[in-house]
């Protein structure tokens, strides 16, 4: 496993070292009009020991869209989507970002 861990890191480097960095897409189009409102809540779920921490964005006063619920990949976290979040936000919709537990950035800096 340590091996894999270290051969997949390499590429990483290697795909960091080697991508030139991309520009913003201009058809992603500009912030919506909506200011936003943000904060975290816990969720209580019966398969965990600990409540699930789920921060969220949402525009200020009712929210028109959908609710969107963007789930970070292994070693990630929430933060890492916050500007996805802001920017759907801005348009109408509600996102939320829950934190899973032994799959974050907590879990990569043990390793």
């Amino acid at each position: 496993m340590v091996s894999r861990l270290r051969r997949n890191q390499a590429e990483g480097q290697r795909l960091v070292t080697d991508t030139p960095p991309q520009a913003v897409d201009p058809t992603a189009g500009p912030r919506g009009p909506f200011s936003l409102r943000s904060g975290e809540f816990d969720l209580s779920v019966d398969h965990r020991p600990e409540p699930m921490r789920v921060a969220w964005v949402r525009p200020e006063g009712r929210a028109r869209g959908a609710t969107i619920v963007i789930s970070h990949g292994l070693w990630d976290s929430p933060e890492s989507f916050m500007g996805w979040a802001r920017y759907l936000a801005s348009h109408g919709h509600t996102v939320l970002l829950p934190t899973h537990q032994g799959s974050d950035k907590r879990q990569q800096s043990a390793m």
